[in-house]
């Protein structure tokens, strides 16, 4: 043999070299070969390859998960593996056939593989008989059809009789993972690049779909360049343990998710790494993360700037604040909230909400919002047991027959954690008052929440005594009576 890298082996016999022209990928001739798949299956170079492909498919090489269909049967995806055999037309009107089928309503990719080598032994080395794959998908995924009009719409030909084992032997099944097969066409999955299978040009690639269009297909294989990179498994590990570390520290998730490519925040894995990012967010509130946490609670009147000083006095560029009544108070809660500010409003969970430690929103098990926050504001008109009575607590235990014994312990409990003031007119000025301080928690504990609260008190009566009331109001006067 001259270059035995170059010639098909066929029954041990050399068959002739692919056509390399440009125009005639599978060479056509009026006088069809007699040839039966039968013979090609069994020929000895055909074995070895198939011996090659079974184990790999062990591995699960292609991760197709095809299953074999018959001639009738209606079909939502399909794979086709042929020879020139069955091929009922030349190239260019076979080309021509994939084009003139509507992008709108199926998705085509077929490609010739006429550069795959297989060892002949040890030291020997030939190139498997050239054959096609096309794969073939509806895009309304309601809509199916017969395995018979796909092959008329394309020129193709089982014959039957002949073709038979090549059908029965993956010729035509249909598609367990479309993205994926779209990447195995060019042999860049991750399985065939191990298997040192010849690497095709996405430009060899003939389809009904523009180059974005395949591109699209084939990104649901994952991919993160224009080049065409691929994302490896490795790389998906990486971007897990990435998720899932955000998570244990309470990270960002948005801020994180939105900073990744565009490839990859449309794939359908992400839902898989923000899964995994919870994870490690549940894990942090399961293994109880302690926060010198600061509650204050701020009564004034209507219009005096409360509201907008804590928002200043917060020293956190990211805060939540909760207005409006209404439930789901909580479901844009992120865990790095620095802080949360309740604006004339009730708060859900308000125990753990006010506790040391990392927290859910509410008492519900799923779509829950965690909380990692250190500074916990109330503004409010009213007193801070009002309140509490509004937030749902028993301020006072009664006897059986109704009398007042006295302040709850769930009063107490929540009196402790509080730092409870006032808005009050202050030499001219107002200024926030403390009433009555947090006295929760070890000495440590309490040093620090003091040390906390008079830094967001100096911040708050600085901003406050220069606010100045919005009196934009309306006049009526003009309109009142019966008009002109």
């Amino acid at each position: 043999m001259e270059d035995d890298t170059k010639k098909a082996l066929v029954g041990g016999q050399e068959a002739d070299t692919f056509n390399k022209d440009v125009n005639v990928i599978i060479p056509y001739t009026a006088e069809k070969s007699t040839e039966s798949a039968t013979a090609v299956v069994k020929s000895k170079a055909y074995d070895r390859v198939q011996k090659q492909k079974e184990a790999a498919k062990q591995k699960g090489e292609r991760a197709l998960n095809g299953k074999i269909v018959g001639y009738k049967s209606k079909v939502r995806t399909l794979a086709i593996k042929c020879y020139q055999e069955q091929m009922t037309t030349d190239w260019t009107t076979f080309v021509q056939n994939i084009k003139a089928i509507s992008p709108d309503d199926y998705q085509v990719i077929a490609i010739v593989h006429n550069k795959d080598e297989v060892t002949d032994g040890i030291w020997e080395l030939a190139t498997e008989k050239p054959h096609l794959h096309v794969i073939f998908r509806c895009v309304d995924k309601k809509k199916s059809v017969r395995v018979y009009k796909i092959l008329e719409w394309l020129g193709i030909e089982f014959r039957k009789g002949l073709d038979d084992d090549l059908w029965m032997n993956h010729g035509v099944e249909t598609v367990g993972n479309y993205s994926n097969y779209a990447v195995y066409l060019t042999h860049e999955t991750d399985q065939a690049m191990s298997d040192n299978k010849h690497i095709y040009s996405v430009n060899e690639l003939v389809s009904n779909l523009d180059e974005d269009g395949v591109a699209q297909v084939r990104q649901g294989y994952t991919r993160i360049d224009k080049d065409g990179t691929r994302v490896t498994t490795n790389d998906l590990i990486a971007l897990d343990e990435k998720a899932y570390k955000l998570g244990l520290e309470l990270g960002n998730f948005s801020e994180w998710y939105n900073a990744l490519p565009f490839v990859l925040r449309a794939n359908a894995k992400m839902k898989t790494v923000r899964e995994r990012y919870h994870a490690g967010v549940s894990k942090s509130v399961a293994d109880k993360l302690k926060i010198v946490r600061t509650c204050i609670f701020i009564k004034g009147e209507p219009n005096t700037g409360k509201t907008y000083a804590s928002e200043v006095a917060i020293p956190y560029a990211d805060i939540m604040t909760v207005r409006g009544g209404g439930t789901g108070k909580f479901d844009n809660l992120r865990p790095d909230h620095g802080g949360i500010l309740i604006d004339d409003d009730v708060c859900p969970n308000l125990l753990n909400m006010t506790d040391n430690y990392t927290c859910y929103a509410y008492k519900r098990n799923s779509n829950n919002s965690v909380w990692a926050g250190d500074y916990f504001v109330v503004t409010s008109n009213k007193d801070f047991e009002d309140w509490l009575e509004d937030c749902g607590f028993s301020i006072y235990d009664y006897s059986k027959n109704g009398r007042k014994l006295g302040y709850s312990k769930h009063y107490h409990a929540m009196f402790s954690r509080f730092y409870v003031c006032s808005v009050q007119e202050h030499n001219g000025v107002n200024q926030l008052k403390l009433e009555s301080p947090s006295t929760r928690g070890t000495a440590d504990e309490q040093r620090e929440r003091v040390t906390k609260f008079v830094k967001f008190r100096d911040k708050f009566n600085e901003t406050i005594k220069t606010y100045k009331p919005k009196n934009d109001t309306v006049d009526y006067s003009d309109i009142l009576g019966y008009g002109k």
